[in-house]
């Protein structure tokens, strides 16, 4: 992303760590090397998953960084089928339908907090998800 590459080195880092915590959730261990020094807690990033509620989905949207990759995931059509070939491997067109919709759902979440959010390139991931 090209205003990623104009912002100084340390908030390219920030965002680097961060989609770090994202990739690499599944592997949370207390001595993993990425979550040293981590921009904002690993519970932020977890918690949606696994202590669901709507306190930790405002708390994720709620950094910038992680509101505009989920966006980008959702409005992604690469993305979206390999999401519906997944879901529907369970053969219940019910829970498939349910999940995109509940994906389309948090994706206009996540384009509101970016849009309310102070964060410096707000505007340059509005533009880059064309909202």
């Amino acid at each position: 992303m090209a205003a990623l590459e104009r912002t100084d080195r340390r908030m390219s880092i920030c965002y680097l760590d961060m989609l770090k915590m994202l990739l690499f959730c599944h592997r949370h261990t207390k001595t993993d090397a990425f979550l040293l020094n981590s921009p904002v807690t690993y519970e932020i990033v977890r918690d949606p998953m696994y202590l669901y509620s709507q306190r930790s989905q405002d708390k994720f949207f709620e950094q910038a960084e992680f509101a505009f990759l989920f966006a980008f995931f959702a409005r992604n059509e690469h993305a979206r089928n390999s999401c519906l070939e997944k879901f529907n491997k369970g053969g219940d067109a019910d829970h498939t339908t349910r999940m995109v919709e509940e994906i389309k759902f948090l994706e206009v979440q996540a384009i509101d907090h970016l849009r309310n959010s102070n964060h410096v390139l707000k505007e340059a991931f509005l533009a880059y998800l064309g909202v």
